[in-house]
């Protein structure tokens, strides 16, 4: 509901009538609306970290890992289908504290993604600057698969994960290639 409607249009009512629950048997759980988004978006960024974390340690070389991580974060919010811009933008509902706690989840999503395209092209130290806009861009393209591709249309999550990891290296290829040009 907090996908769908963001936190401040969603009801602690309807949150009780969606789970055939009285608001009381949801209180007794909860201390507050702002719980329940933190308890969704806490225990949805531990899985997502440990499947990225682990999917990436297994895998042997750069372009492995890269695949790896691809390949996890696509299954990931392709399986929970989450409106992902949306319910995180609503972390600032929460109290500094747990913003704070989901933002470095997402922050440790991000850093390994960009330590992975370090180490796939290490000459991206080089352009400090560029490093974050580019892992970001990224990161952009995955976090809204999930409003497009049909894990039952004619494309493949496997051939999804071809494409896109094959699409972000030709895209750092081209971007080093800016980066060098305007030094």
């Amino acid at each position: 509901m907090f996908a769908r409607q963001g936190f401040h249009g969603t009801s602690t009512a309807e949150i009780s009538a969606a789970c055939n629950a009285s608001k009381s048997w949801i209180y007794h759980y909860f201390d507050s609306k702002e719980a329940i988004l933190y308890e969704l978006l806490d225990e949805f960024m531990e899985m997502y970290v440990g499947r990225i974390e682990g999917a990436v340690s297994a895998a042997r070389t750069p372009a492995d890992r890269l695949r790896a991580y691809m390949r996890e974060a696509l299954a990931v919010l392709i399986a929970y289908r989450i409106n992902y811009a949306r319910l995180f933008g609503d972390v600032d509902a929460l109290p500094p504290k747990q913003q704070r706690s989901i933002r470095d989840r997402e922050r440790a999503i991000s850093e390994s993604l960009r330590d992975i395209l370090i180490e796939l092209r290490p000459e991206l130290k080089r352009h400090e600057t560029l490093l974050m806009p580019i892992t970001l861009l990224s990161m952009g393209s995955l976090v809204w698969s999930h409003t497009w591709f049909d894990p039952k249309g004619p494309v493949s999550l496997d051939r999804l994960v071809d494409l896109a990891t094959a699409l972000l290296v030709s895209g750092l290829d081209g971007a080093l290639a800016v980066a060098e040009a305007q030094n």
